[in-house]
């Protein structure tokens, strides 16, 4: 094997066992099974639970079937753990569930190779006996039961393979056609265990018919990507990044990439996008939306078509956006605006277009200013974005005021050569003048000693409204399983930051739940805020009290 390839494969299982530090109490780890294919003691474990003929390919296929326009051979079983449902409602002979798998992997071929024009995986040089690319149906989700050794956790939607006889070149990059493995049925029953212990949760956040659509799009996004390249010493970040956008791309109604922009949003800085890693990858495909939706195809096109020449793939994303008269630097600085323009902070008809049901990014720091000055300096790894909020507290009922610094780190160069290189961001809030930046609508300056050179840095300054009291709790019924927050009323005469208790009683006024806070703000609404709420299903009576002060009213626990 050649030098080029072993290396990728160092950098690979670094970056896997870093992210499943990372990701240690994540509930979703990896969605397609790239990362683990590549990685090769997780190659083995991948080759224990897909069994396999002598020549490396699945050992699946009582049966098989042709795709209408001669492209897709797909195997399947019809009988054992692994076949589909044998439903065949129209009567020609074939099971729906296949027929579905050929009807989407069609459309997924029409769109990529026809339509976006990218370079087609099909014909396979006769591999596995015929020029069809090659898939098989498998049961990815469900993980092995305790007894069973070695643990196989399941929950995959699918991998991209190939065996050593699909590989074209190694030099410079790697060049191979492959095969795919999808799930027989993406059903809502299949689960995963977690390792030594029987919990279970469910395998897919999409389920079937809509879990097979983006499957496709997205694994045969990885088959093309494979005709022009495995980058060195990057690929796995964009290659999944750009397989996730595939899945959007031909279905935009799939909400199922928001799971992993949720992940990222709730720490940025754990998932510098210059810094080689799958779940990355998964999280900024917001990066690949906001480039699809002002660009269209183009600039990925144009990327992957340098990688067909030889170019690293980093460094064929910057080229791309040069090609088509765009600076890479602008475009991630402008796209720090858009994830921060998400959830409540949406503006109707800008940035995303589904802006408002995406989640909101978390501050890397919050600071309260104390006069005279508060200051933060961290260093931020490649292609690294977040924020940083400066707090003014809030006199008479009026909500703080507040300066929300976004930061983009652009060392794109870093990235390309996965080199570690921090660069500094340094912002120091003060109500001294002496030259520094007046932020006129807080009355206060700011020093911003950041390197100039790549970080770049974007001001939102938003004074306070004046909050108002309500009379209930919001949302209610209220879903532990989809609602973060539950929002309780304070009591009408209280102040923001008084210091209060929240108790939350049965119907026979039995205390069951108490927690200490301070009244806060939501929406311009005077509220007391809880994420630790876990109940049952039911109906309650909540009391909210300050010092002087109280309010009562009824709840319901609903989770669905």
């Amino acid at each position: 094997m050649p030098i080029h390839f072993h290396k990728l494969i160092i950098v690979v299982v670094a970056l896997f066992i870093t992210t499943n530090l990372l990701l240690s109490r994540e509930i979703h780890s990896d969605k397609c099974g790239l990362s683990l294919f590549l990685n090769p003691s997780s190659r083995n474990e991948l080759q224990r639970s897909i069994k396999y003929t002598k020549d490396n390919i699945p050992d699946v296929g009582q049966k098989y079937y042709i795709s209408k326009n001669n492209l897709f051979k797909i195997y399947y079983d019809t009988v054992g753990y692994n076949a589909p449902s044998l439903i065949d409602n129209d009567n020609n002979g074939v099971p729906d569930y296949i027929d579905s798998v050929a009807f989407y992997f069609e459309y997924a071929y029409e769109v990529q190779v026809n339509q976006i024009g990218y370079r087609s995986p099909i014909p396979d040089k006769g591999n596995r006996g015929s020029d069809h690319y090659d898939v098989y149906i498998w049961d990815l989700g469900n993980s092995n039961e305790p007894n069973e050794d070695p643990y196989d956790r399941g929950g995959l939607y699918g991998i991209t393979m190939w065996t050593d006889k699909d590989i074209i070149t190694y030099e410079p990059f790697q060049r191979n056609y492959s095969y795919i493995v999808i799930d027989n049925n993406y059903s809502p029953t299949d689960s995963v265990r977690i390792l030594n212990s029987n919990i279970r949760y469910p395998a897919y956040k999409e389920t079937g018919i809509n879990a097979l659509k983006i499957t496709i799009s997205h694994e045969f996004q990885h088959a093309i990507q494979f005709m022009y390249g495995l980058s060195y010493p990057a690929t796995i970040t964009i290659m999944e990044m750009c397989g996730v956008a595939m899945e959007f791309r031909l279905f935009p109604e799939t909400r199922d990439y928001l799971q992993y922009i949720k992940n990222i949003f709730s720490n940025l800085a754990a998932y510098p996008f210059g810094v080689d890693n799958n779940q990355t990858g998964y999280g900024f495909s917001i990066f690949a939306k906001y480039v699809i939706q002002n660009y269209g195809d183009k600039i990925f096109k144009n990327m992957w078509e340098l990688v067909g020449n030889n170019v690293e793939l980093y460094k064929a994303l910057d080229s791309s956006f040069t090609i088509n008269h765009l600076s890479f630097s602008q475009e991630w600085q402008k796209f720090t605006l858009w994830i921060y323009y998400t959830g409540a902070r949406a503006i109707p008809n800008e940035y995303f277009d589904n802006a408002a049901e995406l989640p909101e990014i978390k501050f890397d720091r919050t600071n309260l200013f104390s006069p005279p000055a508060v200051s933060n300096t961290r260093g931020t790894r490649s292609l690294e974005v977040g924020a940083v909020r400066y707090v003014v507290k809030g006199k008479d009922n009026r909500e703080d005021d507040t300066l929300d610094i976004l930061y983009s780190n652009t060392d794109i160069q870093s990235a390309s050569e996965q080199y570690q290189i921090f660069r500094d961001y340094s912002y120091t809030l003060t109500n001294i003048d002496d030259g520094r930046i007046l932020l006129d609508k807080l009355g206060l300056f700011l020093e911003d000693n950041s390197n100039k050179n790549y970080i770049k840095s974007q001001y939102i300054q938003r004074v306070g409204e004046t909050t108002k009291s309500i009379d209930y709790a919001y949302p209610n019924p209220f879903n532990p399983n989809s609602n973060e927050y539950i929002y309780f009323p304070s009591p009408k005469d209280a102040k923001l930051y008084d210091n209060a208790t929240l108790v939350i009683y049965n119907t026979e006024m039995l205390p069951l739940y108490t927690q200490k806070g301070t009244i806060g703000v939501n929406n311009n609404k005077r509220v007391f805020s809880s994420n630790e709420i876990n109940l049952q299903n039911g109906i309650y009576i909540y009391g909210v009290h300050t010092k002087d002060n109280y309010t009562i009213g009824k709840l319901t626990i609903l989770r669905k």
